[in-house]
């Protein structure tokens, strides 16, 4: 049976024949690309694909460290970047110091003698320190009796450097004038400060608790001199007729 002409006459009415467009050849990649993804379905040529939403309770990966980095470590602050008088930073794990509070302060002599001198009840006028002589040894003498405090001192001074006080707080603030003595004697009934209440002074100072005091006194009971060894006297010598067995043991203490 011969094929059908395609010059035979249509019938009226009849649509013509569909123009089926000839196939399109994608073009060829450069040798090496990768090869293109074809869009989803449904999908716009040309459109962004959306973010794929993290599930819940994911966590997102943390940031490379910059190379030499520690990891956890902060960059530290350009140069320029802080205001001049910011206060520094505090460091993690670190609570701050309260504020307006001041380091303790140790208590020093000073301190002692101003308080010393609230209980006495006025301010002393501080005599100009004594001359010495390096090399010597020195001893405090503190009586408020100046004629027995003079020969005293005056039997004293041929061999050593000889400091004198007239009561407690003299001889404080004598003794934070001057290099700590060898040796302090002194008397212990005396107008605004007492022995008793020296000694207590003198031996809660670093420099002067380790320097031997004697007490010469012509209060010889026997609880002043309990107390007085407490206090850490080396010895309780009492004032007597005999003055040249007293220049004798001050002597021998003094070496």
């Amino acid at each position: 049976m011969a094929p059908p002409d395609d010059n035979t006459p249509k019938k009226p009415g009849s649509a013509p024949p569909p123009v089926i467009p000839p196939p399109v050849r994608p073009p060829s990649a450069p040798p090496g690309a990768r090869p293109a993804i074809p869009p989803a379905p449904g999908s716009v040529p040309g459109s962004i694909r959306p973010p794929v939403p993290s599930a819940p309770g994911s966590i997102r990966p943390a940031a490379p460290s910059a190379p030499g980095s520690t990891p956890g470590s902060m960059r530290p602050p350009a140069p320029g970047s802080m205001r001049p008088g910011a206060p520094p930073s505090i460091r993690p794990g670190s609570s701050p110091p309260p504020r307006g509070s001041t380091p303790p302060k140790t208590p020093s002599l000073s301190d002692a003698i101003t308080e010393a001198r609230a209980i006495a009840g006025g301010s002393l006028s501080k005599p100009p320190p004594p001359p010495v002589v390096q090399g010597r040894r020195s001893v405090l003498l503190v009586d408020d009796d100046a004629a027995f405090r003079g020969r005293l001192a005056k039997e004293l001074a041929t061999q050593y450097d000889v400091h004198e006080a007239a009561d407690g707080i003299a001889a404080a603030e004598l003794c934070a004038k001057i290099p700590p003595p060898t040796l302090i004697v002194s008397d212990v009934v005396m107008p605004r400060l007492d022995g008793f209440s020296l000694a207590k002074l003198l031996k809660g100072n670093p420099q002067l608790r380790t320097v031997p005091f004697v007490f010469l006194t012509s209060k010889t009971g026997p609880q002043d001199v309990m107390q007085g060894i407490g206090l850490g006297a080396r010895q309780y010598i009492a004032k007597g007729p005999n003055f040249a067995e007293i220049v004798g043991k001050i002597r021998k203490l003094l070496g």
